[in-house]
């Protein structure tokens, strides 16, 4: 969901709140606004837990089809906080909070009058390694709307029941 006017860094912005919930035990891998209904130009964010229960979440950028590069390590910032994750009986559950205009060289801002694209994908077996995820990928298109009976913006992404169907 967005959250409305939230302190940031010293900042009053507008954030995407997000949770992202997969049937797997590898890493998960989820992006916002690509140039194309693939990987190109994706904000991406990346993240597992480990075997040990250290969640691992990440802000990333996608230049183009492969293993995305964190954004520290191009020289942006790592926008997320509010990280959180766990994994019960196969499924890993991922949350964060990123302002949804950053002004990030290696992020996309999230425009609530236009839909949000949406890529994902994930790897089914339990590997730190951001190895291929072969079909287990996909595409979408959100709306963003305000709810009539709050000040928030509610976001549904059906990710979860789509990437559950794929393994």
């Amino acid at each position: 969901k967005v959250l409305r006017d939230q302190e940031v860094n010293g900042k009053t912005q507008d954030v995407l709140s997000c949770q992202v919930q997969v049937n797997t035990i590898g890493w998960v891998g989820i992006g916002f606004n690509p140039e194309d209904r693939g990987m190109k130009r994706a904000d991406m964010i990346m993240g597992w837990i480990s075997n040990a229960g250290e969640v691992t979440v990440y802000d990333a950028w996608s230049e183009h089809i492969g293993i995305p590069q964190s954004d520290e390590e191009l020289g942006g910032k790592d926008d997320l906080y509010g990280i959180e994750g766990f994994e019960v009986n196969g499924t890993t559950t991922l949350r964060w909070k990123k302002p949804l205009d950053t002004a990030d060289k290696y992020d996309n801002p999230v425009n609530l009058d236009a839909n949000t694209k949406v890529v994902f994908a994930f790897h089914p077996s339990e590997d730190a390694a951001l190895t291929y995820h072969g079909q287990a990928r996909g595409f979408l298109e959100v709306a963003l709307t305000e709810s009539s009976n709050s000040s928030n913006f509610t976001v549904i992404i059906i990710v979860v029941c789509i990437a559950a169907l794929i393994i």
